[in-house]
């Protein structure tokens, strides 16, 4: 529940924006997976994770810049 007293404060502060984005990511997640479960055949999510593990270590090996 939302205390509209604090709205205004919260908003200054940038939090407001940090929930509000944290919120949108977590819908939007939620909703790739179950896209993923609901529409790909067994072997395709097999093949999704592979390349995001792939992927995810190529991406953890490259230098920050």
């Amino acid at each position: 529940p939302i205390d509209w007293k604090k709205v205004p404060s919260l908003i200054e502060s940038g939090t407001y924006l940090v929930h509000l984005l944290r919120q949108h990511t977590t819908a939007e997640r939620t909703s790739f997976y179950k896209a993923i479960d609901k529409y790909l055949r067994e072997d395709e999510k097999k093949e999704l994770s592979d390349r995001l593990i792939r992927h995810s270590k190529t991406f953890l090996a490259c230098p920050a810049t």
